[in-house]
């Protein structure tokens, strides 16, 4: 996990209309009744994203103090209350300065501005996994149950 800057945690929420909507598209995808235009051809989003790699966004004075201010904030935090599942390092801070300048690349300017760091900085708060709950204490004579005594019924094999 300590690779990627961001770490969200997706769950699937029941909802009757999405769940429709999405089984009736991808059944349609599957029965060749895909109807749906691209919207920018492939030629087009490869010219995009070699562009966007080759330019190297900078910062602004403003924008640097700000993701020092976000990452300092960020530090402050987590000493008050610690309720994160993890520390927040230089580590955070690199992140902040890479997603800073993703965003800048993403919407092709030459610089790192302010709306770029206010962003990174929310993408990384947000990211961050909170303990909502107390420790799980286990009795000091606990003992796991080896894996040959679990009760694991195998299915039948098929001939």
């Amino acid at each position: 996990m300590s690779r990627f800057d961001l770490f969200f945690v997706v769950t699937d929420q029941c909802r009757e209309d999405e769940d429709r909507s999405m089984a009736e598209y991808i059944l349609n995808k599957h029965c060749g009744l895909d109807h749906t235009a691209a919207m920018y051809s492939r030629t087009m989003l490869q010219r995009y994203v070699q562009y966007a790699k080759a330019l190297e966004p900078r910062f602004t004075r403003e924008s640097s103090e700000l993701l020092r201010d976000s990452f300092m904030r960020l530090r402050a935090d987590y000493k008050l209350n610690k309720s994160t599942s993890y520390m927040i390092t230089v580590r955070q801070l690199e992140s902040l300065v890479r997603l800073s300048e993703a965003l800048a690349k993403m919407n092709n300017d030459v610089c790192v501005r302010r709306e770029y760091v206010a962003e990174a900085s929310r993408l990384l708060r947000d990211s961050i996994i909170r303990i909502e709950r107390e420790d799980i204490l286990v009795a000091e004579d606990y003992q796991p149950m080896p894996m040959t005594q679990m009760p694991i019924e195998l299915p039948a094999r098929r001939m």
